[in-house]
């Protein structure tokens, strides 16, 4: 799970180009967040299918969705490349091993070697999230720093509002692990476009060691990664069994999942602009603590009224909503303000999300196959956003006290 924040680096600045060229490098970018966007929820969708067609349960198949979650963790020290290499160069290393994790993804037939498949394409997820936060505003014409940021994110939107859906479609009449080629050449399209066109950048985004060592040692910044971890854990413990749920509780078809996962595209988009809208407006920590809260009630009501037909696509949506109010820029605000800013700073906020989806997999993965059913998974999901509520609770009255103290 993804988000980006501006932050400001220290970088060495590219020659300003024209508008068009402006846009084709970022779009090149985007391409590739859109192969991540794809990479990171296409299983959500394909959980039964990829089940099926490997003869095992769901709640096994799932390791497929937390192999990814640990490989992004994992590949978080990609980062350290950036002292010695520039930019460029790390993304088009980034391009090629989701090329190539998907490619793999789309060849391999047995469980075990989907696993490793699964890892590899994660790898560049949350590295590429977080150097793209500094990159892409300076490849941008002055002034509009923030709109080049947003056209890099619309790829993952659009990933989730088109790409996932047409993909869940295309499984519905081919082989699962079809939809894995599209992203693979994807994926390289927007390699060889950045070979191409982007500008080499050094980076040196000004993290200082030190701080961020200072910052660790402090309780804030730990009520902050555990709010994030536990929040994330929350959502992914249901949000990941969403197909299978919808199935076998939903009341709907297998061809309606098509539909249901472009609600829930529609969803995140909403709640990903809102959330950033709220935050500038109010708080980070405050705006991440009310939409817990509405996560939490959310997955009460999954787990407790069990909605079908219409109501499931209500409850997919409200959840979706939520999501990227814990799992996207208000919480990443609160991590990079605790961490100190910077790589590491985002490479935190990465590595919370991202663990915590892993953590709620396996968790939702255990109890829904202890009680046979997804029902348990949300509820789970219910009292692990309990603690993320609490965390943010703290950090929002701190907060607010800094504000005052400030007005």
């Amino acid at each position: 799970m993804s988000s980006s924040v501006p932050i400001v680096p220290t970088l060495q600045q590219p020659k300003p180009a024209g508008g068009f060229i402006t846009t084709v490098r970022l779009l090149s970018l985007s391409l590739v967040s859109f192969s991540l966007g794809m990479s990171q929820f296409m299983l959500v969708s394909l959980l039964p299918n990829a089940a099926t067609a490997l003869s095992i349960p769901s709640s096994q198949a799932s390791n497929l969705i937390s192999s990814y979650s640990i490989g992004i963790c994992v590949g978080l020290l990609l980062l350290l490349l950036s002292k010695r290499l520039s930019a460029k160069v790390i993304m088009i290393l980034m391009a090629g091993l989701i090329a190539v994790g998907s490619f793999l993804t789309f060849i391999f037939t047995s469980f075990g070697l989907l696993v490793v498949a699964r890892f590899i394409a994660g790898l560049p997820h949350g590295a590429f999230f977080s150097l793209t936060s500094l990159v892409a505003p300076k490849l941008s014409r002055k002034g509009k720093e923030a709109r080049g940021l947003g056209i890099v994110v619309t790829g993952q939107t659009v990933a989730n509002i088109i790409g996932v859906p047409l993909g869940t479609f295309m499984a519905s009449v081919m082989p699962w692990q079809s939809v894995f080629l599209v992203i693979a050449i994807v994926a390289l399209v927007g390699l060889l476009l950045i070979a191409a066109l982007v500008p080499s950048v050094s980076l040196n985004d000004g993290s200082d060691a030190r701080a961020i060592l200072k910052a660790v040692r402090t309780l804030p910044f730990w009520m902050g990664f555990l709010g994030v971890f536990f929040g994330c854990a929350s959502i992914f413990a249901w949000w990941n069994f969403l197909s299978s749920w919808a199935v076998t509780f939903g009341g709907l078809t297998s061809a309606n999942i098509v539909i249901l996962m472009m609600v829930a595209g529609i969803g995140m988009f909403l709640g990903s602009t809102l959330s950033s809208q709220i935050s500038d407006r109010t708080a980070p920590a405050a705006t991440t603590m009310w939409g817990q809260v509405g996560a939490l009630i959310a997955l009460l009501v999954v787990g407790l009224a069990s909605p079908s037909g219409i109501g499931a696509y209500v409850a997919t949506f409200f959840v979706a909503f939520f999501l990227f109010f814990v799992c996207g820029a208000p919480s990443q605000l609160v991590m990079v303000g605790l961490a100190a800013g910077g790589l590491l700073g985002g490479a935190a906020f990465q590595f919370a999300v991202n663990f915590g989806n892993f953590v709620g997999t396996e968790i939702g993965s255990v109890a829904a196959g202890s009680a046979g059913h997804y029902q348990v998974s949300a509820l789970v999901g219910a009292a692990l956003s309990v603690l993320s509520i609490a965390g943010f609770i703290y950090l929002s009255v701190r907060e607010k006290r800094g504000s005052d103290v400030i007005a």
